[in-house]
């Protein structure tokens, strides 16, 4: 079973205007459901370490949590499938909604 090595978040740019994003980063499908959350401004980097086992492909979706209803709804940053080719420090971008984070990861077959 190939597993995602989930390293680093890093936030080039916050989507807020004032004050830090709420991420939430979700992993999902292919047998694995992770989340994981943390407050996050310009320049951090949240070293998340972790190993996600999983099935031929995970979704990996990055969230800004607002309040979640009119008039400041939760942003999505965007979304990454990644499959089970092996893979060693890749990053995915998430730039949506005026955001700039970056993820680190390896998949191990």
């Amino acid at each position: 079973m190939p597993t995602l090595k989930i390293k680093t978040l890093h936030c080039i740019t916050t989507e807020d205007n004032m004050g830090n994003d709420e991420c939430l980063l979700e992993v999902l499908g292919g047998g694995a459901q992770r989340s994981y959350s943390n407050n996050m401004n310009n320049g951090d980097t949240w070293e998340l370490n972790d190993d996600v086992p999983f099935n031929n492909r995970v979704e990996v979706k990055l969230t800004d949590l607002d309040l979640g209803y009119w008039p400041d709804r939760h942003d999505n940053l965007g979304k990454h499938s990644i499959n089970a080719d092996p893979a060693d420090n890749e990053k995915k971008t998430f730039k949506q909604d005026g955001a700039h984070y970056e993820l680190t990861y390896s998949v191990v077959p």
